[in-house]
């Protein structure tokens, strides 16, 4: 069957079910019965002009989930063993979770070696304090980043495994603007928890932060160079890119997508560590706030197979502070 409506990972997930494979990993959870009908209602099926939204969800379910061999299959999986002969064995999943962690420090180290590197270079060429260079300083992480996955994709032969990258689609562009919204309300909701906790908000000096482009707006070619095209799209490259591709060997969707974000929150634990003024608690505070953005970054690339999506609003929260104004309407 066809499917020309639906995302490329749609699409992937239909081959799954059309060739009696994927209900079988589908059935050995709860939520892998009405997944189909999740793939149905995000697909689009033919004469979309003169058939209403709600028959075309409804057909396109159907031909899903009700194909003989597959639904039985289906059944018989959840009537018996729950799927359990078709989980990964486990010495997969150790080597890719393994694999993942060991990807995640040394691209941490290679960011902290980065940062040592091009302050030291910027500090000689005695430009430390030029506008333009003195907004950026804060991402000189990044050029850690860029070395590390050009190494890696250049030691690798699978490259389109781990980089995904493409013109924005309508569903990317929904994605793009869906996501900050989702920050948004992380912030209204877990700042209150945070500071119930005591956890500290780090130094403002010390603070990863944004660029108030508002007050500066001549610094805007200077952020959109920096952030958007060059340090937003590496860390993305090895966090979502490589390291999800890594887990995705051993990982379904949610264990890739889970696993990958605690990662991208234990790298920013490890560099709140080395970072003056943080401290060991507004380390932790790091890695709390960026481990759920990590799973929604994660979980829209496993969606999208497009990193434009996630580095575009990736370098967002650095430039446009979505969540910021909704913590400004919003009385806590």
């Amino acid at each position: 069957m066809d499917h020309p409506g639906c995302t490329p990972v749609h699409r992937r997930q239909h081959k799954r079910i059309e060739s009696g494979v994927w209900p079988y990993n589908a059935c050995k959870r709860p939520t892998g019965i009405i997944y189909p009908l999740l793939i149905g209602l995000t697909c689009d099926v033919d004469d979309p002009i003169t058939t209403p939204l709600p028959v075309q969800a409804t057909q396109h379910c159907l031909r899903s989930l009700l194909q003989p061999v597959d639904t039985q299959r289906c059944l018989m999986s959840v009537l018996t063993d729950w799927g359990a002969d078709w989980s990964p064995p486990i010495s997969t999943r150790l080597r890719a979770g393994v694999a993942a962690l060991g990807i995640a420090v040394t691209a941490c180290v290679t960011g902290v070696v980065g940062i040592v590197v091009a302050g030291t270079v910027l500090r000689l060429a005695g430009v430390l304090t030029v506008p333009a260079v003195s907004a950026l300083r804060l991402r000189s992480i990044q050029v850690g980043f860029a070395v590390f996955a050009a190494a890696f994709l250049a030691w690798r032969s699978d490259i389109d495994h781990y980089c995904k990258l493409r013109l924005p689609t309508l569903e990317d562009a929904a994605w793009i603007i869906f996501i900050p919204l989702v920050f948004a309300a992380q912030g209204v909701v877990l700042s209150p928890v945070l500071a119930a906790l005591g956890l500290p908000h780090p130094d403002p000096v010390a603070e990863t932060g944004h660029l108030d482009l508002a007050a500066e707006p001549l610094l805007w070619p200077a952020a959109f160079v920096g952030m958007f095209v060059f340090a937003a799209p590496a860390e993305e490259l090895v966090y979502r890119g490589i390291i999800q591709g890594t887990l995705r060997k051993g990982f379904d969707l949610a264990g890739t997508v889970v696993i990958g974000g605690l990662l991208f929150g234990l790298m920013h634990v490890l560099v709140g560590l080395v970072t003056p003024n943080v401290g060991t608690l507004g380390a932790l505070r790091w890695g709390m706030t960026t481990a759920l953005p990590g799973m929604v970054w994660g979980y829209a690339y496993e969606r999208t197979e497009n990193l434009t999506v996630t580095a575009i609003t990736h370098a967002m929260t650095w430039t446009v502070t979505v969540h910021e104004l909704v913590l400004n309407l919003v009385p806590l």
